[in-house]
């Protein structure tokens, strides 16, 4: 002879304690809970990706762009440090020109204010 727990609205009590879920109260709650999620139209997911979408692209031109004249100004500030002697001579095996070039560090004055 079993004796039989008053169920409860959440299921027997006993348990509740011990933290057992029937599969009914699982799906009662998966229930409750769409009942209760907010309605997002399809559109509205799409418009925000999309923007979002934009906004990143446009993140990575600004950072392109920052990139391009902190190398303009690196190439800038090279030049001026060095002075850049090229010499071409020709093979006579195959007739290609051959360039090299020498750096030669300019022995101007360093403003260390700028840096």
């Amino acid at each position: 002879m079993s004796i039989a727990q008053p169920q409860t609205k959440f299921g027997n009590s006993v348990a509740d304690m011990f933290g057992i879920v029937s599969p009914e109260d699982r799906s009662r709650w998966q229930a409750a809970h769409q009942q209760r999620a907010p309605k997002v139209s399809a559109f509205k997911e799409g418009l925000k990706a999309g923007i979002g979408s934009l906004l990143e692209f446009q993140k990575e031109v600004r950072e392109s762009q920052m990139d391009a004249v902190i190398k303009s100004i690196n190439d800038a500030e090279f030049k001026e440090a060095y002075d850049i002697k090229k010499t071409d001579r020709i093979d006579p095996e195959s007739g290609a020109t051959i360039s090299s070039f020498d750096y030669a560090r300019n022995e101007r004055e360093v403003d260390i204010e700028h840096f």
